[in-house]
């Protein structure tokens, strides 16, 4: 027998921004990770290298992705904040 959970807006919000954070958190962690396999590489080459310059500018490019993950982590939750304060000024059922 299925049961059915009944859940408003505001729970609905929640549930896809759950699934948001972990996402972005995941992208964090393996940009984490990569950063540091790509710094064990770059310690194989020499520094006058093609593959040298190549993957140091990779590092250069994820290192400046990486603000941006935080910002986006700010933006989802301000907009969670924002989204419980119009929903209680509203005076609906939502609230």
């Amino acid at each position: 027998m299925k049961t059915k959970l009944s859940l408003n807006k505001k729970g609905q919000a929640l549930n896809g921004l759950y699934a948001g954070m972990l996402v972005l958190a995941t992208i964090g962690i393996l940009a984490a990770i990569l950063l540091y396999v790509l710094t064990q590489i770059a310690t194989n080459f020499t520094a006058a290298s093609s593959a040298y310059n190549a993957v140091t500018s990779l590092i250069g490019y994820i290192v400046a992705f990486l603000p941006w993950i935080g910002i986006i982590f700010t933006v989802l939750g301000a907009s969670v904040v924002l989204n419980y304060v119009i929903t209680s000024f509203r005076g609906g059922r939502g609230a």
